[in-house]
């Protein structure tokens, strides 16, 4: 039996701390503190002991809503199909439930806002703060549309979708209990684009297979509880009794920019985006002046020897980088190689040089490579498939890809295996912008001579990277300021005798700080032998995964992977 955790699973655990979602009492919820560690890392939390004072907490029920709002159109709809939503009065929506009709309504408050107001007010909370919500900053007749109060019967709810707008969230349990399922953006790959329900796993795993993958954190929201759910996170709810709740928009510096890219492309067709952009229009410049300076993390470092377990299950899978110390200092070329000795040596070998962009490379000799010059300085690379016995004596596989099961690279053939190991090199200001890589592949870069910096991004962050045109070193908000909303940038210094393993996905820039020489070599496992072979097939056609030589490979790498074997 496979106890392996599954990818979405790994991807809470390393980067979420898990399944489990936190609870603060509200003496703790300061609006910084909700920035920092909730919005802007990403993680939802729930806040108790906040709206405890709202009357709407105490008199709210179906039949008081029946009664004071019965005149007023909500929009009704089937279980989780708001898209089909039709209007109808409160009152009788309340009259179809209690005949046994399962059925939720979102209600938009727009001009009956101060009437409702009266049961509960955000002034003196950090809901009402505005500093905190920027979209309180807008004209008092949109904040009844940044309010949603969602009302239900038991067994009904909403599928599973993300906002737009670019919006983080508060929904506030007034009474009633609702039953949550919320994933991480990391997790799209594996929901079918919200088509797989939580509410019905086992069933939508055999439609999406994906969907077994999925993680998600799974909590009731108790009467008097707030969640606060932050931008790009999937949702999906189920009434476990009756219930009303109130929802409500939030922006602020953490996830501005999403909100100012989605008025952008979104006004065009939804008249609610066009006049949210249109009323935004004069507070761009203010809410850009509060945008902080880019926050950066540096790269886990491990010195002396790593268990090759220890690196599959806590990075490789979970795909966290990691710089490992140590790693190649037996090998001769740390001692031998330096710019002069590989000119010397290979002078008349070709190179491919580059300004920034690979994809623009020009063929060149290597000498010719070095003895010029251009500002800013250009970088080579160099695949070693026709070339690499010369190096046999200077480099040796690194010890924790040494062997078939690390490394299922080793089944290729040869010339096809060493195609897959790179020499990089330049003077110093020299490097490679940013991109991720193309075959699925994780790559260990084995820093030979000199110092070399590297500016590291999840794919979770592609939305954010215009397609690699934002330098990471000095990344230009102005021309680029969906950038804003990328996770805080991973750097790291790679120093000589240092490997840093990227896993597969992983966005990527470098520069190098001195005259450098490196050794990059791509990989992959049971980690990520799915996307390996998924690219190989998309790049060189399935005629080159089912030809004589490459079937019988293939056709190993797939048992292996259906065993759940390295």
């Amino acid at each position: 039996m496979n106890t392996t955790p599954s990818k979405g699973a790994q991807i809470l655990e390393a980067q979420y701390d898990g399944a489990a979602i936190e609870r603060w009492p509200a003496s703790e919820a300061t609006a910084a503190r909700l920035r920092v560690e909730s919005l802007r890392a990403r993680r939802p939390v729930i806040v108790q002991g906040l709206i405890d004072d709202w009357p709407a907490r105490s008199k709210w029920t179906l039949d008081d809503f029946a009664e004071r709002f019965g005149r007023l159109f909500t929009n009704a709809f089937a279980t989780g199909d708001e898209g089909g939503a039709q209007p109808i009065r409160f009152r009788r929506l309340v009259e179809r439930m209690r005949g046994g009709e399962a059925i939720y309504s979102s209600f938009y408050p727009a001009e009956a806002l101060p009437l409702l107001r009266r049961d509960y007010t955000l002034d003196g909370t950090v809901l009402g703060d505005a500093d905190f919500n920027w979209l309180l900053q807008l004209p008092q007749r949109l904040h009844g549309q940044t309010n949603v109060v969602f009302v239900g019967n038991r067994g009904t709810g909403i599928a599973n979708h993300q906002d737009s707008m670019g919006t983080h969230l508060w929904s506030a349990q007034i009474c009633g209990r609702k039953r949550w399922w919320v994933s991480p953006p990391e997790m799209s790959p594996f929901l079918a684009d919200g088509q797989a329900s939580w509410r019905r796993r086992d069933a939508d795993v055999e439609h999406f297979p994906a969907f077994a993958d999925a993680a998600c954190l799974d909590f009731v929201l108790e009467p008097g509880e707030v969640l606060f759910l932050p931008v790009g996170w999937w949702h999906e709810t189920e009434i476990v009794e009756d219930s009303i709740s109130i929802t409500h928009d939030i922006v602020n510096e953490t996830n501005y920019a999403a909100y100012a890219y989605a008025l952008e492309h979104q006004s065009e067709g939804d008249p609610k985006v066009a006049e949210f952009r249109a009323a935004s229009a004069d507070l761009h410049p203010r809410w850009q002046a509060a945008l902080p300076a880019r926050a950066t993390e540096p790269v886990e470092r491990i010195a002396g020897p790593i268990d090759f377990d220890q690196l599959l299950s806590q990075y490789l899978e979970p795909r966290r980088p990691v710089v490992l110390e140590g790693q190649i200092d037996h090998w001769p070329a740390r001692s031998s190689w330096s710019i002069e000795h590989l000119r010397e040596r290979f002078g008349r070998l070709f190179v491919q040089s580059f300004e920034k962009r690979d994809d623009q490379s020009r063929k060149e000799r290597l000498a010719r490579f070095l003895d010029g010059s251009s500002d800013p300085p250009r970088y080579a690379m160099w695949c070693l498939d026709d070339c690499v016995v010369l190096f046999e004596d200077d480099i040796t596989p690194l010890p924790f890809l040494d062997g078939p099961e690390r490394d299922w690279t080793a089944d290729l053939p040869a010339r096809d295996r060493n195609a897959l190991t790179w020499i990089f090199l330049g003077r110093a200001g020299s490097g490679i912008g940013l991109h991720s890589d193309r075959l699925g592949q994780h790559v260990a870069s084995a820093q030979v001579v000199g110092r070399k910096r590297w500016w590291l991004h999840p794919a979770s962050d592609a939305p954010w990277l215009y397609d690699g045109a934002v330098d990471l070193a000095a990344p230009d908000l102005r021309r680029f300021p969906l950038y804003a909303n990328a996770s805080p940038v991973r750097t790291c210094v790679l120093e000589p005798g240092d490997v840093l393993v990227l896993p597969d996905g992983w966005w990527h820039q470098t520069r190098a700080i001195d005259d450098s020489v490196s050794v990059s070599h791509d990989f992959f496992n049971i980690s990520n032998a799915e996307q390996f072979i998924g690219r190989l097939e998309a790049r060189k056609g399935r005629e080159h995964l089912e030809s004589e030589a490459m079937a019988p490979i293939v056709a190993g790498w797939r048992a292996r992977m259906a065993e759940g074997r390295p």
